[in-house]
């Protein structure tokens, strides 16, 4: 991740960047215990954490090519492998102690992520599931997101209802028709293992 931010910021040529300073991690497709996060059919899932997302330390456009070149990086190693393919699964919920953008922010981001993640790896991608987005925010998707999308990538997208705070309960009943119950627990882990214990967090998280 470090890798793929400093290549992304050079490229954006973003002055926010600053190379001394620990970018937050938005993707990840392994665990804190170094083990694969895998669905059901064996097919590497990708946790995406936006509202990680610092703008303070990056341009959100330099976020969004990260998360790609991260992408573009991770099927260099499966290169002998042209069948790969990845799932995403993008948890929208606030943390403890994150910078917490609001909603309206972070659309561009998503946006422009899925974007570029479906020009440069067209049939790459297996599903990608948005959870929680909550139903107040669903016109975000339906009016700014997926019109970007052409149609066989709209197939492949789920989004799942729900709660949208930081102590919000993960809706493993709606994850567990794509992922296994075990990777969502994991999951769901490694989310909680990101929170940070810091009383100055941005006022943002109270959305």
């Amino acid at each position: 991740w470090n890798v793929a931010t400093m290549v992304a910021a050079r490229h954006r040529n973003d002055r926010r960047y600053d190379a001394a300073r620990t970018v937050p991690r938005l993707i990840r497709h392994t665990l804190r215990c170094n083990s694969l996060i895998q669905d059901a059919d064996g097919t590497a899932v990708f946790l995406i954490l936006p509202a990680i997302l610092d703008d303070t330390l990056a341009e959100p456009s330099t976020y969004s090519l990260a998360l790609a070149y991260y992408l573009h990086l991770y099927f260099e190693q499966h290169q002998h492998d042209a069948a790969t393919k990845i799932s995403l699964l993008v948890d929208l919920r606030p943390g403890q102690g994150w910078r917490n953008c609001h909603a309206l922010k972070l659309v561009s981001t998503l946006r422009e992520g899925i974007s570029l993640l479906t020009q440069i790896f067209p049939e790459r991608l297996h599903q990608c599931v948005l959870v929680p987005i909550p139903k107040s925010y669903f016109w975000l998707w339906s009016r700014c997101i997926q019109p970007c999308l052409d149609v066989r990538t709209k197939r492949k997208i789920g989004v799942i209802c729900g709660l949208f705070s930081v102590s919000a309960p993960t809706p493993v009943a709606e994850l567990v028709k794509y992922i296994p119950r075990e990777m969502v627990d994991a999951m769901h882990r490694e989310r909680l293992s990101e929170f940070v214990d810091d009383s100055s967090a941005s006022a943002d998280s109270r959305q």
